[in-house]
């Protein structure tokens, strides 16, 4: 097995001993994990992996191995085929000539966005996946792969819930203070919504006195969650920029040359790329406002390490393993209601229960329920989707944290049971001790979809509602999303044809997956066309 590597993905590189080492994150981790792998010990090796702390990604090579590995969420992708390890998975698919698709990676990107598991939408391309390494043996020509770290409980803790507050709290401070420390008073842009992650990322910066912070909000104008963010950053003294999301500046973006490169840039051909903010990041910087080399700090993911995306059925007493999968199915692989059909919901349950290695008549406990539900998000698309969102960051040129995905943090919550953390419930108790400047006492979040005129939208619904019932108001307002709060991600498709699809897809992410199967030449199912 060789490494190959694509020069477009500014990576760094070391020579350590005898070690080749490229490598992303912080040099002092990648340097222990090196010498870690240089033992050819596993059990050192993984104890390393775990206690290694903040974002990073590295290939190492000797003439004894080739090392791999990708952090705790994969916040930068490795790729692998039998012969070849890379940081782009286009590169192996070329030299290696692979041309063969799998056609259940591909059901997997239509009905969620994203191939589950080891698998990308090429046979014989794999990639490594969140807490996973790769080691090649050289002189015995044997490959091993494994997870140092899963985010499955191993010992539910016991402890009160004043204890546990002070973990949270403790552990998110010593990320913050890392974070800063690295950050060496370069400029800090925190992507600021309505919500409580941002919200806290920006008051810790603020609270230890991070020099040169600065925030922005985007989406429609007048839009709630952006008039939250500007009370935040007024309160905490810290300038704030709007960035208005228009359906024109979209479609222009959208049809660019810019957006087809960010797409070709961050393809592990194994779904759609997430570029929530790029829009708005591609604006401030050709303003000249935010600039190359400045520190992205976004909120991914703390509503879902803290519990917030748990399914309150799986803790009912008598819930069961088909209700697991149910919740999997209706949460992320709904991007198209016509896909749904008996034939390919069989292949996404034998692929899920395969990835988590349960079978269709498993008895567990609502807690083993509940971490499954977490681990396959987590592995999936938390960790696929939603964290891949950073190479638009990397595109840009732009550098980056994911402080509330630092494994010293995530730990915390790892073996914090399901029904304790539920809903967020200790993580708000924290915040509500926390409270920085007022900001987190009494918070309601905002929930308005229907910005400025598009709240005409809600008056019909009441009437729709009274007359037919509420079947036909929820078909009335799935309809009338292209005109709500995310109007914009729907621009460059006509306007007719998403009022004529939109009860069959369930948002953007839809159509922008069918246009990445289309853009890749990739078959497209009966239920896309």
């Amino acid at each position: 097995m060789n490494i190959s590597l694509s020069a477009d993905m500014a990576w760094n590189f070391v020579a350590l001993n005898d070690l080749q080492i490229h490598y992303r994150g912080n040099l002092q981790v990648i340097e222990t994990i090196a010498d870690a792998a240089a033992e050819n010990n596993m059990p050192l090796l993984t104890s390393t992996l775990r206690e290694s702390y903040g974002h990073f990604a590295c290939l190492i090579e000797s003439e004894a191995f080739v090392f791999a590995c990708v952090d705790n969420c994969r916040s930068t992708p490795i790729f692998y085929s039998d012969t070849l390890v890379s940081n782009s998975a286009e590169l192996i698919r070329h030299s290696q000539k692979l041309t063969q698709t799998d056609g259940h990676a591909l059901l997997d990107v239509a009905m969620a966005g994203y191939t589950t598991g080891a698998d990308t939408i090429f046979s014989g391309l794999k990639q490594l996946q969140s807490g996973e390494f790769l080691f090649w043996d050289k002189n015995k020509s044997a490959l091993t792969t494994g997870f140092y770290y899963e985010f499955v409980p191993d010992e539910l803790v016991d402890s009160d819930d004043e204890e546990l507050i002070s973990q949270i709290a403790s552990s998110f401070d010593n990320v913050m203070q890392r974070v800063i420390k690295q950050a060496d008073g370069r400029f800090i842009w925190v992507p600021l919504s309505g919500g409580l992650d941002s919200r806290l990322i920006l008051s810790k910066l603020v609270e230890f006195g991070c020099p040169n912070v600065k925030a922005f909000s985007y989406g429609p104008a007048g839009n709630d969650e952006a008039r939250s963010a500007k009370n935040v950053a007024e309160v905490l003294g810290v300038p704030w920029y709007f960035v208005p999301s228009t359906k024109k500046a979209m479609r222009k973006l959208f049809a660019s040359p810019k957006r087809q490169a960010l797409w070709k840039h961050a393809n592990g051909l194994n779904g759609v790329p997430n570029f929530q903010d790029f829009l708005p990041l591609n604006e401030l910087m050709e303003q000249g406002i935010i600039k190359k080399g400045d520190i992205i700090i976004n909120g991914q993911s703390g509503d879902f390490i803290t519990g917030g995306h748990i399914p309150a059925q799986l803790l009912k007493p008598e819930a069961t393993i088909d209700d697991l999968f149910s919740a999997i199915l209706k949460k992320h692989f709904s991007l198209w209601h016509a896909l749904k059909t008996p034939e390919n919901i069989a292949i996404i349950k034998s692929r899920v229960f395969a990835n988590l290695s349960l079978q269709d008549n498993d008895k567990i406990s609502p807690q083993e329920l509940a971490s499954a539900y977490e681990l396959s998000e987590y592995q999936e698309r938390q960790s696929k989707f939603v964290v891949n969102g950073q190479r638009v960051y990397d595109f840009l040129g732009l550098d980056w944290f994911l402080p509330l995905w630092d494994p010293e943090f995530v730990e915390v919550w790892r073996n914090i049971p399901a029904e304790r953390k539920i809903g967020q419930k200790l993580f708000k108790e924290y915040l509500q001790i926390y409270n920085y400047q007022n900001l987190f006492a009494n918070f309601k979040p905002c929930l308005d979809g229907w910005p400025g005129l598009s709240k005409l939208v809600l008056p019909f619904a009441r009437l729709i509602r009274w007359t037919f019932g509420i079947e036909w108001r929820d078909k009335y307002l799935k309809t009338m999303t292209v005109f709500g709060m995310y109007s914009y991600l729907y621009a460059p498709y006509p306007l007719w044809k998403n009022l004529l699809e939109s009860q069959n897809y369930r948002n953007p992410i839809s159509l922008f997956t069918r246009t990445w199967l289309i853009e890749n030449n990739l078959s497209i199912p009966d239920g896309l066309k």
